[in-house]
């Protein structure tokens, strides 16, 4: 009868959070076609640029907090152990996060004079407080994934990413939309969400747990911090470098074309929440046997379900451009093609981050950011000159396919010396 309770409550929650992917993935689906309809091309090409300052303060956030917390939680002891360690997290989110706001907030000052076309100073402000906002909530949401309470993720998501596109349709209706209402929309709404969050869970804050808690997630978060901005820079800094040379246009056709594969997200963002939690728990139960096991289930059984929908879209795709954006829109169908072709690379690439995580070797996830980026980067320059925004789609691809054959050969290396070997790995970054 405990069995049967066991498996029905982990039925459950893997069913919430199925739900929660979709609800958050499709919002987020219908926010990026409502930016790129109601901004206009122009628009929405400064709004992305303008993201990619939110995206990029998200990398701290990711790194030195979330995904630590995400890979070390779920190998600790139920009770005391792990609370002090979430209420450290949790005060270390805050603070962290304040720090960083108040750091943006004086690099605005100087912004104008080499970004003068993004009218920063007009956005700051909004844009710091949906930054706050939004990392507060993205904490709490994590929080729920390391407890599995998928019913409390799904409502207080709903809250969150189905309150902005309220917000944003309510803004439209009113002939106010305007790209700095819309980022004082995602403060408001992640903010409603984390404090009805906080005030359920009533959570408290302690400095010593935080301390604490840093020195636990600073080991893993260093290396995965220099990933991250590596990462950034193969990602937004090739819409800002695009941007350069190409105009704003190019930011928002190329932008559109990923909200196209944007869909995909709920697999990756269930795949993030629950797949380094189960992750953990295989390696710290059947050590690195069951690890790999487990990762080649993922790789079989993910690679099947992504390939079909990758082909009908790609298939579809100049109807699918216009019908969501409008016919501006529809000369960037090509673009599609190659966002498909980078998803399916991006698949199996998280595989290998979410292995090195387990393990707590993540300083090869460096050396495969290095490499991906670099090649982004170089393609970009080159490719964008001649063949302008598709040019820099299959530079996107090339740097997505460059890391994933890193990983593929730097793994296959580690597991024949590994299990060759009489002993477990260490956990040795």
């Amino acid at each position: 009868m405990q069995h049967l309770r066991r498996f029905w409550q982990r039925s459950s929650h893997v069913k919430w959070v199925l739900a929660d992917q979709i609800i958050v993935s499709g919002m987020n689906f219908l926010t990026g076609i409502l930016l790129a309809r109601f901004l206009g091309l122009e628009g929405y090409g400064q709004f992305v640029l303008l993201y990619a300052i939110f995206l990029y303060a998200n990398t701290f956030q990711v790194a030195l907090i979330v995904a630590p917390m995400m890979s070390i939680a779920p190998q600790m002891q139920l009770g005391e152990p792990r609370l002090q360690y979430m209420k450290g997290t949790l005060t270390l989110q805050i603070g962290f996060t304040l720090l960083l706001c108040l750091g943006l907030l004086v690099l605005g000052q100087f912004a104008d004079v080499y970004f003068p076309r993004w009218n920063l100073p007009l956005y700051q402000f909004p844009l710091i407080a949906s930054i706050f906002s939004f990392q507060l909530q993205d904490w709490l949401r994590r929080y729920y994934f390391i407890y599995q309470k998928g019913k409390s993720v799904f409502f207080n998501d709903s809250i969150s990413y189905g309150g902005q596109v309220i917000v944003l349709w309510i803004l439209h209706h009113l002939n106010q939309f305007t790209i700095e209402r819309v980022f004082w929309g995602i403060a408001c709404t992640s903010a409603l969400a984390f404090g009805v969050g906080a005030l359920i869970e009533k959570f408290s804050l302690n400095l010593t747990d935080a301390r604490q808690a840093f020195q636990k997630s600073w080991h893993t978060g260093r290396n995965l911090l220099v990933a991250g901005q590596i990462h950034w820079l193969g990602s937004q800094g090739i819409l800002i470098l695009g941007a350069s040379f190409l105009g704003t246009r190019a930011a928002g056709g190329i932008r559109a074309a990923q909200n196209i594969v944007g869909p995909f997200n709920i697999l990756f963002q269930a795949m993030d929440n629950f797949i380094p939690v189960q992750a953990a728990r295989q390696y710290a139960e059947k050590q690195l046997i069951g690890l790999v096991q487990y990762m080649q289930k993922v790789c079989l059984g993910g690679g099947l379900l992504i390939a079909l929908p990758c082909a009908i879209i790609a298939a579809l795709s100049p109807w699918i451009m216009e019908f969501a954006y409008g016919v501006e829109y529809r000369e960037f169908a090509p673009l599609v093609i190659w966002q498909l072709a980078a998803a399916f690379a991006v698949f199996y690439q998280l595989q290998g981050f979410y292995f090195y995580r387990t393990i707590h070797q993540t300083r090869i996830i460096i050396w495969n950011t290095i490499i991906s980026t670099t090649a982004a980067l170089l393609f970009t320059y080159v490719l964008g000159q001649y063949f302008q925004e598709i040019g820099i789609a299959i530079a996107l691809f090339i740097g997505q396919l460059s890391g994933l054959i890193f990983f593929a050969i730097a793994i296959s290396h580690f597991l024949k010396k590994t299990l060759n070997s009489t002993s477990a790995p260490t956990l040795n970054s």
